[in-house]
This record gives C-alpha cells, sequence and structure tokens, in this order.
C-alpha cells in the first residue's frame, strides 16, 4: 500500500543533508519506490544550507518550504567567510542549489540561529554571506516562486554586553543585490526583516516585474525605509498594487 504523504512538519531540525536523505528513503519505501509527493514542509527547528540546497532533488514536488532557522552543518553561518572554489573552511563559492522547480513560497526564519546568540558580542550576517545565499537560491526558485520572506535573524544584547559598551552588529545589506538575481516573474509578495534596505535597491531595472506587495521589518532607520517604499510607490516603471 502507498502512502501518499503531502504536508510534513517538524519540531527538531534536520540540520545536516543526511537527515533528509533518510526522510526521503522512508518517505520512497512507503510508495514503492515512488517518488516523495510531499507538497508542504515547515521546521520550527534547524535546516542546514546544505539541506536546503539538496532540497530540490530530495523532495520535487515542493511547493511550500518554511525553515525556522537556516544553519551549516559545519560552523556557524554568521562567522563563515566566503570561500575560493577549491575548498577551504567558508561558504564555497562553487555550491549549487538545486532546482525547486514547483516551490511558490519559501519562508526563511533566520539565518545563523538562537543557538549562536550565546556569542558576546552577537554576530552579524555578513553582506557578502547574504548575496551568497540569495544568489544561488533565487536561481533555484525563480521561474515559480510567488512569495519570498527573509529575516536574517535579530542580534541579542545581553545587559553585559550593553554594560560592556557592545554594540549590536551593522545589519547585512541588500547593496544592489535585487538588481542582480535572475528575474523572479511570478514574485508576487516579497518580505524583508533584519535587512537594510535603502531607495537604491529598488532601482530599475528590477527582477520581480509582478511584484505588488512589499514588507519591510526592521530594515534599517526608518527615513530610508520609508524613501525607498515611496520610490517604488510613485515609479511609473513598478507594478506595485498594495
Amino acid at each position: 500500500k502507498e502512502l501518499h504523504l503531502h504536508q510534513w512538519s517538524w519540531q527538531w531540525g534536520l540540520d545536516n543533508t543526511n537527515h533528509l536523505q533518510n526522510v526521503r528513503r522512508a518517505l520512497m519505501a512507503a510508495r514503492n519506490q515512488g517518488e516523495p509527493l510531499l507538497e508542504v514542509v515547515s521546521t520550527t527547528g534547524d535546516m542546514s544550507w546544505e539541506g536546503l540546497f539538496a532540497v530540490g532533488d530530495l523532495f520535487p514536488e515542493l511547493r511550500s518550504l518554511k525553515i525556522s532557522n537556516l544553519t551549516a552543518e559545519r560552523g556557524r553561518i554568521r562567522l563563515m567567510p566566503i570561500s575560493s572554489a577549491g575548498g577551504g573552511f567558508g561558504l564555497p563559492s562553487n555550491a549549487e542549489c538545486k532546482l525547486m522547480r514547483r516551490l511558490e513560497k519559501l519562508t526563511i526564519g533566520a539565518i545563523g540561529g538562537f543557538g549562536e546568540l550565546h556569542c558576546s558580542p552577537f554576530p552579524g550576517l555578513r553582506t557578502e554571506s547574504l548575496h551568497w545565499l540569495l544568489s544561488r537560491v533565487v536561481k533555484a526558485i525563480a521561474p515559480t516562486i510567488v512569495d519570498l520572506d527573509i529575516n536574517t535573524g535579530f542580534a541579542c544584547m545581553t545587559n553585559r554586553d550593553r554594560k560592556e559598551g557592545h554594540k549590536p552588529p551593522p545589519l547585512p545589506e541588500l547593496a544592489g543585490v535585487l538588481q542582480t538575481l535572475p528575474l523572479m516573474p511570478n514574485l508576487q509578495k516579497l518580505s524583508l526583516c533584519n535587512v537594510l534596505v535603502t531607495k537604491a535597491d529598488l532601482q530599475l531595472p528590477f527582477s520581480a516585474p509582478s511584484l505588488h506587495t512589499l514588507s519591510f521589518r526592521s530594515c534599517g532607520v526608518d527615513r530610508s525605509v520609508d524613501e525607498a517604499i515611496q520610490y517604488f510607490v510613485d515609479n511609473p516603471d513598478c507594478n506595485f498594487a498594495s
């Protein structure tokens, strides 16, 4: 008898690719070696970026993916520099995210994670690491994505940190990355949190011609965000509708 499982959520993290592969094998065994039919996956725990990059091959029917915290199998993604294609400690420049051919909604609740808040001061996500991630993930989901929600996580400062004069790390910046991403013809909603957004980030050419809903939370000083949104609303070449 085949098992037709379309939705799955878990309370603990699948923090490496082996765990995801084991889930795939179990689902295939339940379907007489047929492809898993998972369409919705949600986690309140961790998923490694290595797992995210493999999930398109493991669960080809996936339409919605929610990750509470994106981390790394080895090392803290917030502290990992971009390494050369030849390897070395860091985020490899030659890594590719497998195509997620049906994915319509992607939510990433944090990058780096609550488990790393014990650092003092709390490390900020590097701008180059955010660009590294966006460029690869968007390439894998560009044709079908409708709703994209990215939160890089927040800087947690203890009272001791404040007394010792530590300041929160700067936010990672969009810094024009939206203009460099592959075309997302079906993207209608873009939500960003804890990412520095400026007016220049929304200037054309823009990679989301169907975008009509923008959501910015904790994306820098209010004036810069207001200017960015107002520019986007007033620009006659944009399709902003709400």
